[in-house]
């Protein structure tokens, strides 16, 4: 069983029951939907995450022992009806087998709720499915009822530290506060539950006949929220003196560059109205679309009919999307518009009518600067012969140089302020290369990177994939050839097949790896992809010929500091992304040797599928961007003939870092 536990987790993950989940967001001691040290049929909301401390006595450890435990668990609304935890624990009282540190434990669980109807839920799960140690292992079913005002009953049947049928309640006669009793392993526990405020939760009571306490917090993964603009709102559009369709094109062109768009390409024929576009100062590629959609529309004259826009990724049309003029701003000035004529579509290089007069291309990237500041940490748990924490805190540089068409240099530094794992604050190096992504048709996309890969490993990584279906299914392969400091022999390789699968109604995404990992290690990676607005979360599964079934999760979450303003051609700012690492093992088998710009990592909002799905994140996006920008009739009645585009960004209303200038 621990053997295929990582592949029933990912096997789970890829299940979304077709019923309405009966959601909750208390949590038990190991950071599943539950009451006090037992799970119930609810599962924690779709889209939140929640932080669960605790203290108990736990009487499962070795040999049935009885040591207190301090619980570390974030426990995620994964699909609907499915949950998933990562729990860390020690035990302060019990040494490791080295009797060097506290005895530790890392663990994945999961939830599927199979049914929720007329009050009456079920469930099924399993607790520290894989993990270093595998001492808190249970699966367990369970039945829940909440028909009865103020009253949430449950019952089960579970294994190993369930150990049979247990049971509980949660009598909650006030909002803010819940009497919560169970019983489990001939024991009876019973504590009390408060929420002093939004999300949190705390917890105190007696567990195994001793003192316990908890306390959780619960937030949203998208922290812009899903609340739309539900009253119409009123969008211009210009009537400009510019009439010839070269002059059209280069108003267009003039008024995205004002916005910080680059490798701007704009042509017409007088009807259609053709734009290529690179998206640099918005987070999400959805709303730089949107804006720029918006922003050809208002400035392109009443006399276009018709818009093809392809957004780019380093110069390299990813994807189109069409539309017809009226429909689009209908779309975006009612709530209830239609976007059902759109079209999101791989980029295709037919798209223009024959006689289309293009623009000279506006604010060309190559030469751009940016520089980003990162928080960095490292977390160092469960290794032999060290404290139980080890950390490293700090901040990060990341600077990258636009090269060429598809090209740039990155490079990153960190510069540790505190560090307890190596004892060193000097600033590291941790890589520096060249990357490259390009397309050779619609469908096919690579990507290439060559230099200082890690700290101290030199060589080229390259990836390949074929998309499928809009998009919506890869065939992939992906290789690396890596040497060391030391000498000119190959230190390590790595060749991988891949076939993937992305499911856009859940902005989920399944992917199956197999072939040669570093270090010679053969055998296959599962990982599962979820996007929630701009946080993306990813569970991985593996198992090698070097090691025992094992896994763990990346989380990128946006950085609140990011600024999204006007811009010039070099900026120094936050990143946009902090991301996390957890793992089961403590040895990196199954690894990949990709830092950070795999392929899917760049496309992924620029997919077909995706844009489809998110029509009314384009939309709100739109509206947002009008709350704070000026009146296009206002700016656009010059005569673009004998007015440049000077003129035209000294028009403009003055904003910080603003950059009109064309190339």
């Amino acid at each position: 069983m621990r053997r295929v536990a990582p592949v029933l987790i990912s096997a789970l993950l890829a299940i979304a029951a077709l019923v309405p989940a009966a959601a909750s967001e208390d949590t038990q001691v190991d950071g599943v939907s539950g009451l006090l040290f037992t799970p119930t049929a609810e599962v924690v909301n779709e889209g939140r995450a929640v932080f669960t401390w605790s203290r108990h006595l736990n009487t499962t450890i070795r040999t049935n022992g009885e040591f207190f435990e301090r619980s570390y668990a974030m426990t995620l609304g994964y699909l609907p009806n499915v949950e998933v935890g990562m729990r860390f624990a020690d035990f302060p009282d019990l040494p490791d087998s080295n009797n060097s540190t506290n005895f530790q434990d890392r663990s994945i669980s999961a939830k599927l709720q199979l049914f929720n109807e007329d009050g009456w839920q079920g469930a099924v799960g399993a607790i520290d499915l894989a993990g270093d140690s595998q001492t808190n292992e249970a699966m367990y079913g369970v039945l829940g009822y909440n028909g009865i005002e103020d009253l949430e009953l449950s019952a089960g049947y579970g294994t190993d530290k369930l150990d049979g049928f247990f049971g509980g309640a949660r009598w909650s006669p006030f909002d803010q506060a819940s009497l919560v009793g169970e019983f489990v392993n001939d024991q009876f526990n019973y504590g009390l539950e408060v929420r002093p405020l939004k999300g949190l939760t705390l917890k105190a009571g007696r567990i195994n006949e001793d003192d316990a306490y908890q306390g959780s917090y619960s937030f949203p993964l998208d922290p812009r929220g899903q609340e739309l603009i539900c009253c119409p709102v009123a969008i211009e559009r210009c009537e400009c003196l510019a009439t010839e369709p070269c002059d059209i094109a280069a108003q267009v062109r003039d008024a995205l560059v004002a916005e910080s768009f680059e490798n701007v390409l704009v042509g017409t024929d007088g009807d259609t109205l053709v734009i290529e576009y690179e998206n640099r100062r918005f987070r999400e590629q959805v709303d730089g679309l949107a804006v720029a959609a918006l922003t050809a529309a208002t400035h392109s004259g009443t006399g276009i009919t018709r818009v093809v826009i392809s957004p780019k990724l380093e110069d390299v049309p990813q994807m189109s999307f069409i539309a017809d003029m009226d429909e689009l701003l209908t779309f975006l000035e009612d709530p209830a518009g239609s976007c059902q004529n759109f079209l999101s579509v791989p980029y295709r290089y037919n798209m223009c009518p024959a006689d289309t007069v293009f623009a000279s291309e506006g604010n060309k990237r190559p030469g751009a600067l940016d520089v980003s500041v990162r928080p960095t940490n490292s977390f160092v748990i469960a290794s032999p012969f060290q404290p139980s924490w080890r950390t490293a805190f700090g901040l990060g540089l990341t600077e990258e140089l636009s090269l060429a068409r598809g090209t740039k240099l990155i490079a990153r530094q960190n510069i540790p302020v505190t560090d307890d794992i190596t004892e060193k604050t000097e600033p590291v190096m941790t890589n520096a290369f060249i990357n490259w992504n390009d397309s050779w048709d619609e469908d096919f996309f690579l990507q290439a990177q060559a230099g200082m890969i890690s700290r101290g490993n030199y060589g080229g990584v390259a990836e390949a994939g074929k998309y499928f279906d809009n998009d919506r299914f890869k065939l992939g392969v992906s290789g690396a050839y890596i040497e060391t400091d030391d000498n000119g022999d190959p230190e390590d390789s790595m060749i991988l097949g891949e076939l993937a699968v992305f499911e856009p109604s859940l902005d989920f995404n399944i992917s199956l790896q197999g072939g040669e990992f570093l270090e010679g290690d053969d055998g296959f990676r599962i990982t599962s992809t979820r996007y929630f607005g701009p946080t993306q979360i990813s569970f991985f599964a593996y198992d090698t010929n070097m090691s025992s079934p094992a896994g763990g999760f990346r989380i990128f979450l946006p950085i609140p500091l990011y600024d999204q303003g006007r811009h010039g051609r070099s900026r120094l700012g936050w990143a946009d992304y902090y991301g996390f690492q957890y793992r089961t093992d403590s040895d990196p088998w199954g690894s990949v040797p990709l830092p950070g710009w795999d392929l899917d990592q760049l496309r992924e909002r620029l997919r077909p599928a995706y844009v489809s799905e998110h029509y009314d994140e384009f939309r709100r996006a739109a509206w947002l961007y009008l709350e704070n920008s000026y009146s296009p009739c206002e700016h656009c009645s010059h005569d673009h003939e004998t007015e440049g585009a000077d003129e035209l960004a000294a028009a403009m209303p003055a904003t910080e870092g603003q950059d009109g200038a064309v190339e």
